[in-house]
């Protein structure tokens, strides 16, 4: 059977489609099918997101089609629609590679922060565990250290010289150092 919408303009092939004509929408399609594909597959390098662009494209336009208003040429007015349909494509494409990439970030920086967190729990108690081999005066002056405390106050805090809480921090550092070096800095 000869397809007796062959010699129809695009125009009439649209108000047909606007009856809800079939045969003219399939003729329509076909003419049009493999220059959008290859336009869509030219801008988005991806052959499925171009087949389901155009599929996309062709069933909003028999949805459409009395709502359509054509001013000119029916091919510039589907090859614009194509584009505006591409375009929205790569943006949605963007917007959800913007979103993988921002929760990857979060994810990693979430697990970073657990895992700094618990290694910093961790040690913790291990210098906690190291500093009770110390005197309870001895861990007061580190105490103290950490809070701010130079070392005259220190020494009229705890009753000792000035020479002593140097000499007996000095000590301790050296043998936090020794125990934990690799990890401290100071």
């Amino acid at each position: 059977m000869k397809n007796k919408f062959i010699h129809s303009s695009d125009n009439e092939l649209l108000m047909l489609i606007n009856d809800r004509n079939p045969h003219a929408f399939t003729e329509l399609y076909n003419r049009y099918k493999k220059p959008l594909l290859i336009y869509a597959y030219q801008k988005l390098e991806n052959k499925q997101e171009a087949e389901d662009v155009v599929s996309e494209l062709f069933i909003k336009l028999w949805n459409d089609s009395q709502s359509i208003i054509l001013q000119g040429e029916f091919r510039y007015y589907v090859f614009k629609m194509l584009k505006n349909r591409i375009l929205n494509q790569i943006s949605s494409s963007q917007r959800v590679h913007v979103f993988v990439e921002s929760l990857s970030h979060f994810s990693n920086t979430h697990q970073n922060d657990t895992d700094f967190l618990i290694r910093e729990k961790q040690f913790d108690v291990e210098i906690d565990n190291y500093l009770n081999r110390f005197s309870d005066r001895q861990k007061q002056m580190v105490k103290m250290r950490i809070e701010g405390y130079k070392n005259p106050e220190i020494a009229e805090e705890l009753g000792m010289s000035e020479k002593t809480v140097r000499n007996q921090y000095s000590s301790i550092v050296k043998s936090i150092k020794t125990k934990f070096g690799s990890i401290l800095f100071f």
